[in-house]
Formats: C-alpha cells, structure tokens, sequence
C-alpha cells in the first residue's frame, strides 16, 4: 500500500512505515495540505517564541491555515510528519493562506518588569523574580526585566532578532 519493497513485512503486518500513516490518520488533528501531514501544537507565548523560535515546530514560523470548512488558524508551532505515500494519500482538508512574516506574532503572556518580587537574602547576584504563572526568569535588577521585556516586544513588532 505505502509503497515499501518489502512485500514480507507488509504481510506480516509490520511494515512500519503503513504503521506509522495508519496512526497518523486515525489520531484527530492531522492537516493534510498539498499531499503532506502536519499537526499544531501548542501556541507559544510571545516571549517564548522571541527567546527560542527554534524550539517550535517549523522553527516558530508563522502560518495562516484555513480548514476546508472555512475555519482558520494561526500557528507558530507547527509540525510536519512529511509527505504522505502515494498508495495511501488522502484528500487535503486545509491549505495554507500566509506564511512568516505575513502572520501574526502571539502577544506576550505578561511583561516580567510587572510581577518582580525582590527577594532580600539572596546574594546580590539576581535578587529579582518574576512571579508570573509558572515564568520564574531572575533578573539582577528592575532594569535588566525591563530591557527583557523590550527586546522581546521589538522582535514581535519589528521581526527583530531574539
């Protein structure tokens, strides 16, 4: 089906790369766009895509998708299982509409200078913390969270660097 050579593993049942497919398309979620797989996962906050774009799929590249039933989405995080065999293609149920710097960075989940706690029996080191969710990034002053936060609004704004 998937178009393996080896005929012996496929009728044993154990030809992986069948396997593999079979897994994909019965786990909801999957986009097929242009003949090839993709899965979404979780949006990033602005300011952990701005510190490490890399470790999201596709690097953290932006992508406006739209489903066949007209719904879109906006993605930062998105995943590629790779181009579906030819024996085992499915009809496309998404295509994509824009890419990188077309799309929307997220907004950052908070800015750091605005949840610091100082903490005064530490050494002087980094004293500050930011006490946002689960954030927990030290700073040695009031003014290093700040520049922080600007560095990472400026490469949301201006596609400026990390």
């Amino acid at each position: 089906m998937c178009g393996s050579t080896r005929p012996d593993l496929i009728a044993a049942g154990v030809c992986y790369t069948c396997e593999f497919w079979q897994e994909q398309f019965a786990n909801p979620g999957g986009l097929i766009i242009d003949g090839h797989h993709y899965r979404i996962g979780a949006e990033p906050p602005g300011e952990k895509l701005a510190v490490f774009p890399k470790g999201y799929g596709c690097y953290g590249t932006g992508f406006l998708i739209r489903r066949v039933d007209g719904t879109e989405i906006v993605t930062h995080n998105l995943w590629h299982q790779g181009e579906i065999p030819p024996g085992l293609v499915r009809p496309d149920n998404a295509a994509f509409v824009a890419v990188g710097d077309q799309v929307p960075k997220p907004e950052p989940s908070h800015r750091h200078a605005d949840h610091l706690h100082h903490y005064t029996n530490v050494p002087d080191s980094f004293v500050y913390q930011c006490w946002f969710d689960d954030c927990g990034n030290w700073f040695t002053s009031p003014e290093e969270a700040a520049a922080t936060d600007d560095r990472v609004m400026a490469y949301l704004r201006n596609g400026g660097t990390a």
